[in-house]
């Protein structure tokens, strides 16, 4: 299905350059961070440091702790393979898709390192708004979700929390928007012959809608508190599928994965404190 999405993004991506003024602008930031090979060269270390963690810390007798959208891979590729190899296949997915997004949409592979570094500025502002909402709203979701989906969040090192975090951000992205989003699409315009406009807003809607139901609910949050964590979520879940649309998969990946490690460093401050 992954690899399906991405042949489907190479052909909206250029159906769509080509009735944009983006063309005229190929060598600009906002055109070359949106091509699957900058994600790619951005996305890199984030992968590479949750693989270290998964292998290194994150291993228990029963399984691996990790988020519900990487476990919901594990699970779905386990028919491919056992044992650390298996733990990988849900990164090394993304990296052939990206590659074959990349292949497909016949660019060039000349890489600006400047560009990747603009994307990691930008993803850490906008990341920003997200914390705003939550502190605005009364809702620190980040480390509480880990807490509530991962068994033995505490007893974490920190680094291996931040791993969680960033596992977090990364395939949630892959499953709701990456996915998600651009299956929907293609089963509403292409199937069902909707318009685009509309299918693009049944697609962010239901990934968005879907993604605040998705995250486990605390027991022992009632009433308002409970609406409060949904509503925050289902803010985060549009910003984040606007985001994915407007920006790319990489930077919306990238706003996710840093407003999560933000949000446990600042609890586990607060803890400390």
């Amino acid at each position: 299905m992954a690899v399906l999405s991405c042949r489907y993004a190479a052909c909206l991506v250029k159906a769509r350059s080509l009735a944009s003024s983006e063309t005229s602008n190929d060598d600009g930031y906002l055109a070359r961070s949106k091509r699957p090979l900058e994600m790619l060269l951005f996305l890199l270390p984030f992968i590479a440091f949750y693989e270290y963690e998964l292998t290194r810390a994150l291993r228990v007798d029963d399984g691996v702790i990790t988020n519900a959208a990487h476990l919901g891979l594990l699970r779905f590729l386990s028919a491919f393979g056992s044992g650390d190899l298996a733990l990988s296949l849900p990164a090394m997915l993304l990296i052939v898709c990206l590659l074959l997004w990349h292949t497909l949409l016949r660019a060039d592979w000349k890489v600006d390192l400047s560009i990747i570094a603009r994307m990691w500025l930008e993803s850490a502002a906008l990341a920003v708004p997200v914390l705003v909402l939550s502190s605005v709203i009364g809702v620190y979701s980040a480390s509480e979700s880990a807490a509530a989906s991962v068994e033995g969040w505490d007893a974490l090192t920190l680094p291996a929390q931040i791993a969680v975090s960033i596992g977090a951000g990364l395939y949630e992205e892959l499953v709701f928007r990456m996915m998600l989003i651009l299956a929907l699409h293609a089963l509403l315009k292409d199937a069902l012959a909707v318009p685009d406009r509309a299918a693009t807003i049944v697609a962010v809607t239901a990934s968005a809608c879907l993604f605040a139901i998705y995250h486990p609910v605390d027991p022992a949050e009632v009433g308002n508190a409970r609406m409060a964590r949904f509503v925050f979520l289902l803010g985060a879940g549009l910003f984040w599928a606007l985001l994915f649309l407007w920006r790319g998969f990489g930077i919306a990946a990238g706003s996710h994965m840093l407003y999560d490690v933000a949000a446990s460093l600042l609890d586990s401050s607060s803890l400390e404190a």
